[in-house]
This record gives structure tokens, sequence and C-alpha cells, in this order.
């Protein structure tokens, strides 16, 4: 909703004001790319362009697609974490260590390892056709 919406844009504002870097957390997807069955959050592009145009989000971190996916969309990874539901014998976790140029996803079972590389801190973006950030 608006409420939340202007909530994050406000968090997102003061992080960037802040030089710090953000990851993101929601349950369902904003990124076709990210998702197996394209499931995504009913305002996914008005989340996602808000994140893409922060200049501080460096990830968007979901669950809801029990199989997972991973894209990466104007340097922000998207990442869907598989679901113990789908992992029968085996489980589906991860363990997630931040580092300054990168981070690293340690997957157990059905979640897979992997390095999700940082770009350089960055300044706002200013999408073709989209209001400035602030």
């Amino acid at each position: 909703g608006e409420e939340q919406l202007q909530w994050l844009k406000q968090q997102l504002a003061d992080a960037a004001t802040a030089g710090q870097r953000a990851i993101v957390f929601g349950h369902i997807p904003i990124l076709e790319a990210a998702s197996a069955d394209w499931a995504l959050l009913y305002n996914h592009d008005q989340v996602r362009q808000l994140l893409e145009r922060s200049g501080c989000v460096v990830a968007y971190i979901s669950g809801h697609q029990h199989a997972g996916g991973y894209a990466e969309r104007r340097r922000v990874h998207h990442l869907t974490i598989q679901g113990m539901v789908e992992a029968g014998a085996s489980t589906a976790y991860a363990v997630v260590t931040l580092r300054p140029d990168s981070i690293e996803v340690q997957g157990v079972g059905a979640v897979p390892s992997r390095t999700l590389l940082l770009s350089p801190a960055a300044s706002p973006i200013a999408l073709p056709g989209a209001p400035a950030y602030r």
C-alpha cells in the first residue's frame, strides 16, 4: 500500500544519504526473471523501480516461489530462496555473509551457493520516464 511505499522510500532515502547499502527482504518476488512461475507482488513494478532508483539497494531477497530463482537488474540482485517444502529428505536454507564487495550465499541442501558481486556505491538512478527519486 501507499503508506508502506512511503515508509520504504524514506528508509532508502535515509540509507542513501548516510552512504549505506541496503538489502530489502520481502515475501514475494518483484522481478519475473527471479521467479519460477512469475507470481509476483501485485505492485512489483512500483516497488522494483523504487529500489532501482534509490542508488543504495544492492539486493532484494524473497521466498514464496519454492523453486527459487536469481537475476540481476540495474545493479540490484534479486534472489528467491528455495523452499524447504519441496526439499524432500534434504533441506533448503543458506548462510549469508556480507562483505564490502559481495554478498556470499552459502547454500545448504536445495539452495545453491553463489557470490553476488556488488557495484561501487552509486548515485540514485534516473530511469527514463520515471519521476526523480526524491
